[in-house]
């Protein structure tokens, strides 16, 4: 199962990998990423079954969006790129503790029939670890 997990917390990224070893399953593929850049590079290499992203993502590569000079890139930047680009998966899940940040997320894929699951980080994600 290809997994790709975004966020800008390396201490949410340990504690991600801890959870996927931690099942029964080990056939767990995780990708990190940290950044928005990191994101649009790695993201279209592959089929994703499932999707972990954040919102905030602080300022790693200080990379700004194409076009955008005033702001760096949050998780809704990452859905207007998953869109555009046409990156899928079978379940994306959104864990920022940003309610706010998440809701916008939520709707962006919802304005084009993607259905999109917030759950704020924690434990509870391993649910969503499974992909029927």
């Amino acid at each position: 199962m290809n997994i790709l997990f975004l966020d800008d917390d390396e201490i949410r990224h340990e504690m991600f990998w801890r959870w996927t070893h931690q099942t029964e399953r080990h056939d767990y593929y995780t990708t990190k990423v940290h950044s928005y850049k990191q994101f649009t590079e790695i993201a279209p290499t592959k089929n994703w079954d499932i999707i972990f992203l954040d919102h905030d993502l602080g300022v790693e590569d200080q990379m700004c969006i194409p076009h955008v000079t005033n702001r760096f890139p949050t998780g809704s930047d990452i859905a207007r790129y998953m869109i555009e680009n046409d990156i899928k998966a079978k379940k994306i899940i959104i864990h920022s503790y940003n309610s706010v940040g998440a809701a916008n997320m939520i709707n962006i894929f919802k304005e084009v029939g993607v259905t999109a699951i917030y759950h704020p980080f924690d434990a509870g994600l391993k649910e969503y670890l499974y992909v029927e």
